[in-house]
């Protein structure tokens, strides 16, 4: 194998590294991005959660006041039925506030898959191009410059 042959090989081995390396950041990326999706379904599901759990406790504390209104023998009208209906609005604000931050954190794991599936794209594109930049500069030194033909010279 002559010296032009082990550069270009040289070279080609360069760039095989350079874009499995692009490979391996551009399934990074994309494992990052499903496992953010994962988590950003799962804090939906458990915002959903939370948030039904918030809705019992409030129906069960509007029961106990009920239940403490009539044991004092008062109606649950008047005054008595706008403390319940301020507890219950209360508690609908809490869970609604439940779903309002579980969509937030969820969005947030959407957009830190998304920007890791792009930073992977970029780098296996960057790899592409190192790849291509490691080729030329094979190809280029594998050409050895000829031996300039040695010149005559005649006096006069």
């Amino acid at each position: 194998m002559g010296i032009e042959t082990a550069i270009l090989a040289a070279a080609v081995a360069s760039a095989v590294g350079t874009v499995a390396g692009g490979i391996g950041q551009l399934n990074s990326g994309i494992a990052a991005n499903k496992a953010a999706k994962a988590a950003a379904n799962q804090e939906l599901q458990t915002g959903q959660t939370n948030a039904a759990i918030k809705r019992r406790q409030g129906q069960i504390f509007m029961g106990k006041q009920r239940a403490a209104f009539g044991a004092m023998g008062m109606d649950t009208l008047g005054n008595a039925l706008d403390v319940i209906e301020m507890s219950a609005q209360e508690n609908e604000l809490e869970a609604q506030s439940i779903l309002t931050n579980s969509r937030f954190s969820a969005y947030n794991y959407t957009v830190q898959g998304r920007m890791a599936a792009a930073q992977g794209r970029a780098g296996f594109v960057s790899s592409l191009g190192q790849a291509a930049g490691q080729m030329m500069m094979g190809m280029s030194g594998s050409k050895t410059p000829q031996q300039p033909s040695k010149l005559i010279v005649t006096g006069k």
